[in-house]
């Protein structure tokens, strides 16, 4: 996926065509299954990721239902933390406090979400 991501790029630089901007470009959906599922054969779900666009536009009352796809590939539930952080000087640049379980928090930052991690189910 990588490669032939990589092999489209070069081909829209050789004909002189622009990069598609990142924080408008919507990434493809996730099948992935709950991480507190625990059988052989879990169920999935699909799930889409959120957008920058998306995150800006986010109220006060905002930011529930929220899953992030953990290093085994599955998804838990997090919810915001906090205020989204946003820079003037770099309109690009987002960081969303996210609070998963009882003790662990962390911040998601924009690399984070242009890869795809902060993810809401498909058709919410």
């Amino acid at each position: 996926m990588a490669k032939l991501k990589d092999m489209l790029i070069e081909s829209r630089k050789r004909r002189g065509v622009p990069e598609p901007d990142p924080i408008v470009e919507i990434p493809a959906p996730h099948v992935l299954a709950f991480r507190g599922d625990k059988s052989t054969k879990p169920e999935t779900k699909e799930y889409r990721a959120l957008t920058i666009e998306e995150i800006r536009a986010w109220g006060p009352r905002d930011g529930y239902g929220l899953f992030w796809e953990d290093l085994r590939g599955r998804a838990c539930n997090v919810r915001r933390n906090g205020a989204v952080k946003t820079w003037k000087r770099d309109a690009k640049r987002i960081e969303v406090p996210l609070k998963f379980g009882l003790y662990e928090a962390f911040r998601a930052d924009s690399a984070d979400i242009l890869a795809g991690k902060l993810l809401v189910i498909k058709g919410e």
